[in-house]
């Protein structure tokens, strides 16, 4: 036995099949909205996490080169500093020995003399 429809009830089966389309191409078009909505939005957030570590990797660069020269400065400074304790160090042993105060004394002399 076979299912009769009476015009009536195939009517309301196609329109009911029609509305259901329709509503299934609704819900399909605001899923593809909200998803393309989700995507940009996380691409924009990407975007920022970008600008951040971008930033933060700049201001990491310029300590490492601030610190960098620092670092050489003092190497200098020490280098310098250390040249002249030398210096000091080899004068005042210089100075200990008659022979070398004597040329020294005699070496004044001259000059101040020279100056008169």
């Amino acid at each position: 036995m076979g299912w009769r429809f009476s015009g009536r009830t195939a009517w309301c089966g196609w329109r009911s099949e029609i509305e259901l389309k329709l509503l299934q191409e609704q819900l399909e078009t605001e899923r593809k909205i909200v998803s393309r909505k989700q995507r940009e939005a996380e691409k924009q957030f990407e975007l920022k996490q970008q600008k951040r570590k971008e930033k933060h990797k700049l201001e990491i660069d310029k300590l490492q080169l601030e610190h960098k020269h620092q670092l050489e400065l003092q190497q200098k400074q020490f280098e310098n500093q250390l040249g002249g304790d030398r210096m000091n160090t080899l004068i005042s042993e210089a100075m200990k020995m008659p022979e070398v105060k004597k040329q020294i004394s005699q070496g004044m002399n001259t000059a101040s003399n020279k100056r008169r």
